[in-house]
This record gives C-alpha cells, structure tokens and sequence, in this order.
C-alpha cells in the first residue's frame, strides 16, 4: 500500500479514480482507505456480500453505497468516485453504479491514516495505475470535457 499525503482529502467535494485490474481474493480489500480518528471512507472491491462498496463511518453514523455486483477480476477498468457533501456515485467506465446519500464532506476524512491500496490491515490484491483526486464532485464525463 501507499500512505497518502492528509491534504489530498482536504476538499468540500472531491473524485476520485483509478485505473485498475482487481485479481479478486477475501472480501474488503481496500481500494482506498481514508480515515481520520473514527471517521472512516473505505472503497473495497468485494464487500462480505460480494458487492463493490463505498462504506463511511463519520460520528459514529454508517453508510454504504453498494453496487449490485463486484468489481470485474482481471479487466483494466476505470473506477470514480464522486462525493459533494450529500451525496455519492460510483461509477465504473463512467457509468453510474451505485449512487446514495453520503452527508460528509470529503474532509471530514482527511487525516493521518490515508492509504491507496492498504487500509492498515489488509491489501489490494491487483494493479492500479493514474490514481487521481480532484476538487470537484463532477463525474469523470464532465471533467474529461473541460
């Protein structure tokens, strides 16, 4: 895993993406894992029910947007996220997945334990290539026409 500088959540909105090939494995490896105390926004391939998640934990409040399948195992594919304070989407290929309320700010995550690929106690199982964060909650369509 890659420890990533605290500053890079330190946004009212943000997307993320990446490129990466999952080669599949235990459920709950971290894409990424931002936290900051208890506040916690992990993004996991598989989740315990086999499904691609974003799951959030912010003043002891859980939630999850969960898409209705797991991501895709040995395929180059394009993952974004994009939270703007309400609410979150997935998006796979820059096609929507899974969307929902996520009622934190990106910042609230920001802090010393911010990681691409490790959340602390498991790894990414995979390739990843062009991680990338932007301070903005457009999706990638929008942001590929500026």
């Amino acid at each position: 895993g890659l420890l990533l500088d605290a500053n890079v959540m330190k946004l009212r909105q943000a997307t993320i993406g990446v490129w990466l090939k999952w080669q599949g494995g235990a459920a709950m490896q971290p894409v990424w894992s931002f936290a900051n105390g208890d506040d916690v926004l992990t993004l996991t391939p598989a989740d315990g029910s086999q499904r691609l998640a974003l799951h959030a934990r912010h003043q002891g409040k859980i939630t999850s947007i969960i898409a209705k399948t797991a991501l895709p195992v040995n395929t180059w594919l394009h993952l974004s996220v994009t939270m703007d304070g309400q609410k979150a989407a997935i998006r796979l290929n820059d096609q929507l997945i899974a969307e929902g309320r996520l009622e934190a700010v990106p910042f609230v995550f920001a802090g010393n334990a911010s990681f691409l690929a490790w959340n602390g106690r498991s790894g990414f199982h995979g390739l990843m290539d062009d991680f990338r964060v932007w301070s903005t909650g457009e999706d990638m369509v929008g942001l590929k026409q500026k």
